[in-house]
């Protein structure tokens, strides 16, 4: 779908003015995951308490997944959890299947 066409049908349903706040939710939510990524690295590494898996993954979930995937690429971190790996496949997919039912 072409850019110009989204921005179409926001405007054709009302949603154009809650875009941005969309956009700075889903910039703020991908640092946030991708910085503790890091720092749950830097503590295992260091044989500190670790940020919960739960906690990763849930973040995940709800939005930040791009911030895991480059977090577990850069860091090499959580590489070999098949549930990081699952996630980071459906949490994509559950978006995108929400954001189609909103048109």
């Amino acid at each position: 779908m072409h850019d110009l066409e989204i921005l179409r049908l926001l405007l054709a349903r009302g949603l154009y003015q809650y875009w941005p706040f969309v956009l700075i939710y889903v910039a703020g939510i991908n640092i946030l995951t991708y910085v503790l990524m890091y720092h749950d690295k830097q503590r295992a590494m260091n044989n500190q308490w670790r940020i919960s898996e739960k906690t990763l993954l849930n973040l995940t979930v709800f939005g930040g997944f791009v911030g895991m995937y480059l977090g577990m690429q850069h860091f090499r971190h959580k590489t070999k959890h098949l549930s990081f790996k699952i996630t980071a496949i459906v949490a994509p997919l559950l978006w995108f299947v929400g954001l189609l039912s909103l048109y």
